[in-house]
């Protein structure tokens, strides 16, 4: 999948960044926010509200007011229905004085997983059908490509995926000029006030990216 998407899913992942800027999508004033979710709040990584995740995001804003965009990915169903306050119109909009605009992967599945709490779609049907899992792996490669054009990027540190994302950003793969990488958990530790500056070790400077729409 991630190698060699054959021509039909290729156009689809380029297709969701296109209909992006096609809505106005900026790099240079835009986060990229993966929230990670589902079961690997349980072992892999420690999960944040959505309200965290916007904490940071606005104190990026208040530091650097071009940003008023956030694309916004996860596979945890339940995130999704939180943005909207946040959105123009939204209460937490209204109280703070300004909003944002979303940008999100229209054929992302959401697909949740694990057990118990965490299950959010019948994977059990999603094993049994090679049509879903290919949903399932194409929304993931939309996604990836479509984070890859924010100038801040939001990630949990403990997360693999989140690694990948890390190591595209790292080879030169960003459309943003200068990517900067955020990584929550230390922001939480840290104190948000006062961890976004080249002292922070949460921030990663990967070097220039490719501003160039279209390279892969």
């Amino acid at each position: 999948y991630f190698l060699r998407p054959d021509g039909g899913m290729a156009a689809r992942i380029h297709g969701v960044v296109d209909k992006a800027y096609d809505a106005g999508l900026e790099p240079r004033r835009t986060i990229s926010l993966m929230i990670r979710g589902s079961d690997k709040c349980l072992s892999e990584v420690t999960c944040f509200s959505f309200d965290e995740y916007m904490k940071v995001c606005n104190h990026i804003r208040a530091l650097d007011p071009k940003v008023d965009t956030i694309i916004m990915t996860t596979e945890d169903p339940d995130y999704m229905d939180e943005w909207q306050a946040y959105a123009e119109g939204g209460e937490k909009a209204v109280e703070e004085g300004f909003h944002w605009n979303f940008v999100f992967n229209d054929n992302d599945v959401h697909q949740g997983g694990g057990g118990g709490k965490y299950t959010f779609t019948n994977m059990d049907v999603v094993e049994e059908n090679p049509e879903h899992r290919n949903a399932i792996m194409e929304s993931m490669l939309e996604n990836l490509y479509l984070q890859l054009h924010g100038q801040y990027v939001i990630i949990t540190c403990k997360s693999y995926f989140h690694e990948v994302l890390v190591g595209l950003i790292h080879a030169g793969c960003s459309h943003a000029m200068t990517p900067l990488v955020l990584c929550i958990e230390e922001q939480q530790a840290l104190g948000i006030a006062g961890c976004l500056g080249e002292n922070c070790r949460s921030i990663l400077h990967p070097g220039r990216g490719r501003a160039a729409r279209g390279l892969p």
